[in-house]
């Protein structure tokens, strides 16, 4: 899987992502999956949690395509992404 989130960052299996739609309003909460379709290899998000103008909804479809605006919040290993954690810690410091 050679694709990267909106930051950069290699997408792999297990990493808990944020997928957002600019056009819909759309954000999606979950771990990249990948598998197998009578295309070949696809990928996507196993959605844990959905919101739609800032309000969530039902999850009616748990595999969903990925958006193109993806970004890892954190890595299947447990570990953050260095730009997350940079974002994480200026918020922090104006707080």
């Amino acid at each position: 899987m050679a694709r990267t989130d909106s930051l950069g960052e290699p997408l792999e299996p297990g990493d808990y992502v944020l997928s957002a739609s600019t056009t819909s309003g759309r954000m999606k909460l979950g771990r990249i999956y990948t598998g197998q379709d009578r295309y070949g290899t696809t990928a996507g998000v196993e959605v844990s949690q959905s919101f739609v103008n800032g309000r969530r909804e039902e999850v009616s479809r748990r595999r969903q395509p990925l958006g193109d605006n993806v970004v890892v919040l954190s890595k299947a290993d447990g570990t953050i992404p260095e730009a997350v954690s940079e974002f994480l810690s200026a918020a922090q410091k104006e707080a």
